[in-house]
């Protein structure tokens, strides 16, 4: 997963007057939400609220505020696989009457010598979101401030859109579910699957998939397809986020996401958390939608417990007491030869119940 995020990022043509040490770097993206303008600014309310629902930002603390304008933020900056570090942050205007949203580093550190970041929105039944940011990188290293400077462009920018969005989504319009499970296998194997963005051998019925930059589409049986996109992935935490778009036939939804980490119970078994966040297509009653949407989607989560769990040491394991051995139906056959003192007649009475004669 990491591998695919930074193949695009490596890709990424950055200018080169972004390059030179002090440059000011100005990136700017655009998209239109499948919510109205209203509901989409409404995830602006409270500044500490929102942050909560920030990938890639940990360890959250309020150094300063109560949400308002000044509020003061500090997290763990982890985006992703890409340069990490410690940052405040500061909410320096959330202005309702030009729906505009601005926060800007309260004081430099080791990734950025200044930045702002300003969201502004736009419309009336579908929101138009735009996200800019202004900052001057103080990474030291040319090469890892080329790559942060490429993250932005070619994935920040939209993925931090979303995450608004999802918040909206969840939180606003209540479109959310968790599932739990366990899986008797380890994290590592299960990661080794789903941290694969080629790999859909996880997704039941799933025969295939093309994957081209930071999209894949899914093949099916019966001739479907479903195009995701990846959201974020963290090798270090064992989380995949994807979204998927309008997708009224397949996934009977106008906007989807589902947010899939591993825990390690032993090393013989991992917890799964699947959330996932939903607006219904063609405007449905979301609490309608949700009772049979959930039941469904339950039958593919709970499809990965009996696909990926492997035999318990005592089902498949040697034998340590007596008797014979417990085998699994229809997975091995055996053979045995020799000598039972008694009349023929009596013996044959013991087989009688195992078929006809």
């Amino acid at each position: 997963m990491a591998a695919t995020l930074k193949e695009v990022v490596d890709n990424c043509k950055v200018p080169g007057e972004f390059m030179s040490d002090g440059a000011e770097v100005f990136l700017t993206h655009t998209e239109d939400m499948p919510v109205s303008a209203e509901v989409y600014w409404s995830a602006f309310r409270d500044f500490v609220e929102l942050q909560l629902h920030m990938e890639g930002h940990e360890n959250l603390r309020v150094l300063k505020g109560f949400g308002e304008v000044g509020t003061v933020v500090s997290f763990f900056y982890d985006p992703a696989d890409f340069s990490v570090g410690q940052r405040d942050q500061k909410l320096v205007e959330k202005d309702d009457s030009t729906m505009t949203w601005r926060v800007q580093e309260a004081e430099p550190n080791e990734l950025y010598k200044s930045y702002e970041m300003t969201i502004k929105v736009e419309g009336t039944t579908t929101a138009k979101v735009t996200i800019s940011t202004r900052f001057v990188s103080a990474i030291k290293d040319r090469a890892e401030r080329r790559q942060d400077i490429a993250y932005h462009k070619v994935h920040l920018l939209g993925a931090r859109i979303r995450d608004i969005l999802n918040f909206v989504v969840r939180e606003r319009l209540g479109g959310k579910h968790r599932f739990n499970l366990e899986i008797g296998c380890s994290r590592e194997k299960m990661w080794g699957i789903v941290g694969n963005f080629n790999d859909v051998t996880w997704i039941r019925e799933a025969t295939g998939t093309v994957v081209t930059g930071l999209r894949r589409v899914i093949h099916f049986t019966e001739n479907r397809s479903l195009e995701v996109r990846l959201a974020w992935a963290d090798t270090s935490d064992y989380l995949f986020v994807y979204e998927g778009d309008n997708s009224p036939d397949f996934l009977h939804c106008k906007y989807y996401r589902g947010r899939i980490q591993f825990f390690a119970v032993n090393p013989n078994k991992v917890r799964v958390t699947y959330d996932c966040s939903f607006i219904p297509a063609n405007d449905a009653p979301m609490e309608e939608f949700k009772s049979w949407f959930t039941k469904a989607l339950g039958t593919r989560i709970t499809w990965l417990e009996t696909t990926f769990s492997e035999p318990k040491p005592s089902e498949d394991g040697p034998r340590t007491t007596a008797g014979p051995p417990a085998f699994k139906k229809g997975a091995y056959s055996t053979g045995a030869r020799g000598i039972v003192r008694g009349p023929v007649e009596d013996v044959w009475k013991g087989f009688r119940p195992f078929g006809r004669e």
